[in-house]
């Protein structure tokens, strides 16, 4: 926020997506899990064009990059494919969510991922 009522507020580029960490984060909502790590999900890209799961860190200095931790890619088959409306963090810290594609009835899948 501004330092003062009414001020300016300033934007800074957290990711870049595209090729192996995903593309069109439409109608993600990030999540942040109790490490502070920024969870976002995208409905193409990755290694099977798929859409993927992304894990994004904080910089240690302001002004620095976040770092991309984690990329999980969804295959289309029984793990899913076009994850949907962003993820939920459990009170156990798992990530929760769901695809509208993949699955044993390619009608989508909820997921859990465990820290």
């Amino acid at each position: 926020p501004p330092a003062q009522a009414g001020g300016r507020w300033t934007g800074t580029l957290v990711h870049e997506f595209g090729g192996p960490n995903g593309a069109y984060p439409n109608q993600s909502t990030p999540a942040f899990d109790l490490s502070v790590n920024l969870w976002v999900v995208t409905q193409s890209g990755g290694t099977d064009n798929a859409g993927t799961l992304v894990e994004l860190s904080p910089p240690a200095s302001a002004g620095l990059p976040w770092i991309t931790k984690g990329v999980y890619s969804f295959s289309n088959g029984w793990n899913g494919a076009l994850p949907m409306e962003g993820v939920t963090i459990g009170p156990d810290g798992a990530i929760y969510g769901a695809t509208s594609g993949g699955g044993n009835n390619n009608s989508g899948i909820v997921y859990q991922f465990k820290p």
